[in-house]
């Protein structure tokens, strides 16, 4: 499935008062990628990014942590190997979070450390 842009790249310190929502469908085991899209993180080491996704099942009325993805990710890893077979990673913290198929409405903060270039994408896949 295509990636979607739920948040654009801005200079901003947090997702703010209103954080993106976004919809998973119904239908078969679902995954969803959520990953940090920004052009400075990769690259400068004193940048610090913490991500929290929620879930609700009433149509956002009752939210419920889902998982903390972000584990204080650390700026400035862009250019570093991360696989044997010569892979260099870019710098972006991202992770995949897995639901069981039903219909949910999924919900994203993050916490920097200070105010950077940065926006949020999210990818539902297949299981």
């Amino acid at each position: 499935m295509a990636v979607i842009q739920i948040l654009a790249n801005a200079t901003r310190s947090s997702t703010g008062p209103t954080p993106p929502e976004f919809d998973i469908p119904a239908g078969v085991q679902r995954h969803v990628k959520i990953a940090l899209t920004s052009p400075t993180f990769g690259s400068d080491a004193s940048l610090i990014f913490n991500l929290t996704v929620f879930q609700s099942f009433d149509a956002g009325a009752n939210w419920v942590e889902w998982k903390d993805i972000g584990f204080d990710s650390i700026g400035g890893l862009a250019g570093q190997p991360i696989s044997k077979n010569g892979a260099i990673y870019d710098g972006l913290p991202w992770s995949i979070v897995s639901f069981d198929g039903s219909v949910r409405r999924l919900r994203v903060t993050a916490t920097v450390n200070k105010s950077f270039m940065w926006g949020l994408s999210a990818e539902v896949m297949a299981a």
